[in-house]
């Protein structure tokens, strides 16, 4: 849902969702591949917006978390999102 807001422009409503997804994966998950997927996600709205260092921060973030879980598919996309921002 939060991509499609992000999709038509409404930022705010976008970043509110990545941002209350975060925080329940933290507080009742210890899924480090789900909170880079919900990191990433930030980063990459903030990407969306132009805000492209503060999108990069997200993406190093994202992609460290990815490393550490070992999830290949979200390394992958912690790497695709790093590269946006560049």
């Amino acid at each position: 849902m939060a991509a499609n807001y992000s999709a038509r422009g409404q930022y705010t409503e976008a970043l509110l969702l990545n941002e209350q997804s975060l925080e329940i994966i933290q507080t009742y998950t210890s899924d480090l591949a789900q909170e880079a997927r919900a990191i990433g996600a930030i980063g990459a709205t903030y990407g969306d917006m132009g805000e492209y260092p503060t999108a990069l921060g997200y993406a190093k973030q994202a992609l460290a978390l990815a490393t550490e879980s070992k999830s290949q598919p979200n390394v992958v996309l912690a790497l695709t999102n790093l590269g946006q921002s560049y």
